[in-house]
């Protein structure tokens, strides 16, 4: 789907392994709502946080584009 994106950052290290997942978008919208509300749970943890609301971006984008291409 989403070619371009990646959760990688610049420590990305190539020789370690990664998981691959293949979701329904119920899944993913499942996932993002559980994102959302661990955020809220997560304030005496900013790095933790940060890195909530980047995965639930990214989990955003994913949702609209399935719906800008299917729904």
């Amino acid at each position: 789907m989403m070619e371009d994106d990646t959760l990688y950052d610049d420590n990305f290290e190539e020789d370690i392994p990664y998981v691959s997942l293949d979701l329904g978008i119920e899944d993913v919208r499942l996932i993002c709502e559980s994102i959302a509300e661990q955020q809220k749970l997560c304030h005496h943890d900013n790095s933790k946080k940060e890195n909530l609301k980047y995965l639930e971006n990214f989990l955003q984008r994913v949702i609209l584009e399935y719906s800008f291409k299917v729904e």
